[in-house]
Formats: structure tokens, C-alpha cells, sequence
């Protein structure tokens, strides 16, 4: 298939854009790209995989030898304030279980090591993977590995780290290393966020309305979200959000009408100058200059206020709060608060 722009007149929009792997090419972390037998999980996975390039086999793919000592380092690009990535990538402590029970079941004598600042499982199946894994004789060091150094000799790979529980300072050798990269956004997420005006938070996901009362709606309406492009997540907990997000989607499209609120924007357009002030503010794109006269899309607006406070000729009033009604509320409560001082 080619890449081809469609355009679509559709009801409501379901953002589903994923997250990104993060490979450490730019930073080189743990040598990776100048170190050979230094792989990320995803590579290490197609290795795994019977349709990859070893049909399942895992072999270093620099010179196809089957290793006998593998090494799994944590949180690269997670959980680390040097990338501004302090939050935990969710999936990786399970995915490097995952790969090391694999390796245990097909080459058993396989010496596997996790290096981990902590393991986190989440939920019940996941914690039965970690003693699985240990029962199988998968070692756990607890501490980062600070330094990887190419043995040219043995052509393997040397990690350096402490081990916290014993306090001592460790360097062994491995065969092949395998790091557990981090989940990133979308690096086009705010051209996203801009284009379907959404929002985003400190790291670049989307932010959804409410995270527990509304997880898959966004503030605009019409518009839903699911999935990792809200945070790293697990494929369960990934598919329940897209079954959600198509759930609301169609309760909102399946009558063919909605109901919006009483609280919109309406232009005099006697008083309007047609400079379009207000389209360039409305966080919602609900002005729009048609046929030569302003109007306002009440499906989209959300009764902000804002067009009303930036328009130069106070041509704009919101339903239901006119200056005209404001106004004397306003000055009922100075009279009131001035007959209270006055006692």
C-alpha cells in the first residue's frame, strides 16, 4: 500500500495515534549503535518471533552465534529527568519477563540477568510472570547499570553496576544486552492537538476530559481518545479504552441528532465589523465568516466567553448572559453591598 490523503466528512473523531519506542540513537545510551550486540527490546522481539528474520532462532545478528549469557537493562529513556521522561513506561519490566521465560524455554541453560532499579508489575497475571521467571532461574539485580565496555578479546559485552542489594560493584559479561526502551508521544503530537483543538500535557499525550469520570473524551466535543497516544499502556488495558471510545462515539452519532447546551454565542451583526477577532481567539473554531457575514457554529461552542470579551464592538453577547441582563444583577449587588455598609 501507498500513502494517500483522504478527505472524509465524518460525526465524530477517535484518536488513536499510539506512542512511540524510544531507540536511543541520538544519545547513544549504553553504547547502543557504536557497541555491537547491543539491541533494543523491540529488535530483540522479531528475534523471538517465529516469522522474523531467525524464524524464532535467537542468534546475535552480527555473526548469527547463539548466545549462552543474556542481559536485560531497565528504564532507558524511562523514569530518567535527563530526557524529561520521569514516568514509567508501563510495559517494560513485563515485556523484559516476558523475553526472559522465552529464552529459558527454548535454551534453558541460558544465563539470563534484569538489571532494575525496581521490577513493577501490574496486576495479578503479570506478578505470576515475575515468579515464573524466577522460578525458571532468571537472576534480578537490583541497580542501574551505569557502563558498557566491548571485551574485544572474548567479543562480548561488560556491564558495570552495583548491586544494591549486596552494596558491591559488579562487571559481567554477556553474550548480548538487550535494553528496555521507553514509550515517548508522538513527536507530531501537538500538530495534532492543534489541528482537532485538543490539549496536552507536560510530556506531550493527549489529556483527556476527566481521568476517572471521563477518560476517553477530550474537552472538544465530538472528539474521543484511546489508547497509548494518553500514556504508556498494556494491550488490555489499551483495548478496553478503544471499545469505550467506539462505544461513545456511536451512543453520540447513533440518533443522528445531539443536544447541545443553552449557553452559546450570538453575534449582532449590525454592530459587526467583520474583523474576525473572534475566530482568531475561540479555542473551539466556532466563528466563521460565511458569505460575507459572521456566524457562530453553536455545535461547536462551548459558552467560553471569549469572542465575547476580545470583540472590539461589542457585538457579541452570550445566550442567556447579556450585558443587558448582567448588568443590572451588577449593579443590584453594589446597591446591596453599600445599603449593608451603610448599617
Amino acid at each position: 500500500m501507498t500513502d494517500e490523503i483522504l478527505n472524509r466528512d465524518v460525526g465524530t473523531i477517535i484518536v488513536t495515534t499510539g506512542s512511540q519506542s524510544y531507540e536511543p540513537l541520538d544519545t547513544r545510551e549504553y553504547g547502543y549503535g557504536l557497541l555491537p550486540h547491543v539491541m533494543t527490546n523491540a529488535q530483540f522481539e522479531r528475534l523471538t518471533n517465529a516469522a522474523g528474520p531467525t524464524h524464532g532462532k535467537i542468534k546475535r545478528p552480527s555473526d548469527g552465534r547463539t548466545p549462552t549469557s543474556i542481559a536485560f537493562l531497565q528504564c532507558v529513556g524511562s523514569r530518567d529527568a535527563r530526557f524529561e521522561r520521569d514516568y514509567c513506561c508501563y510495559v517494560g519490566c513485563e515485556n523484559s519477563l516476558k523475553q526472559a521465560t522465552q529464552i529459558k524455554e527454548k535454551y534453558p541453560d541460558t544465563d539470563v540477568t534484569i538489571y532494575t532499579m525496581d521490577i513493577r508489575t501490574h496486576g495479578t497475571g503479570y506478578e505470576a510472570l515475575y515468579q515464573r521467571a524466577r522460578e525458571m532461574g532468571v537472576n534480578i539485580v537490583k541497580g542501574r547499570a551505569s557502563e558498557l565496555e566491548h571485551d574485544q578479546i572474548e567479543d562480548k559485552i561488560q556491564v558495570f553496576a552495583e548491586d544494591l542489594y549486596t552494596g558491591m560493584n559488579i562487571g559481567l559479561t554477556y553474550d548480548l544486552v538487550v535494553l528496555a526502551t521507553a514509550l515517548h508521544p508522538q513527536t507530531d503530537n501537538p500538530e495534532m492537538a492543534r489541528m482537532l483543538k485538543m490539549t496536552t500535557d507536560q510530556y506531550g499525550y493527549f489529556l483527556c476530559a476527566h481521568p476517572k469520570l471521563r477518560p476517553v473524551e477530550s474537552f472538544q466535543d465530538g472528539v474521543f481518545v484511546a489508547g497509548a497516544c494518553l500514556g504508556p499502556m498494556d494491550i488490555a488495558k489499551a483495548v478496553a479504552m478503544g471499545e469505550a471510545a467506539a462505544a461513545k462515539a456511536q451512543a453520540l452519532m447513533g440518533p443522528g441528532k445531539f443536544n447541545i447546551e443553552p449557553i452559546y454565542a450570538e453575534i449582532d451583526t449590525d454592530n459587526c465589523i467583520k474583523c474576525e477577532l473572534c475566530a482568531d481567539v475561540c479555542p473551539y473554531g466556532a466563528p466563521r465568516l460565511e458569505e460575507g457575514v459572521m456566524m457562530i457554529a453553536r455545535e461547536q461552542c462551548q459558552g467560553c466567553g471569549t469572542c465575547s470579551a476580545a470583540c472590539p464592538q461589542n457585538a457579541i453577547d452570550m445566550k442567556h448572559y447579556k450585558t443587558s441582563q448582567l448588568m443590572p444583577m451588577i449593579e443590584a449587588a453594589a446597591k446591596n453591598e453599600f445599603s449593608y455598609a451603610d448599617t
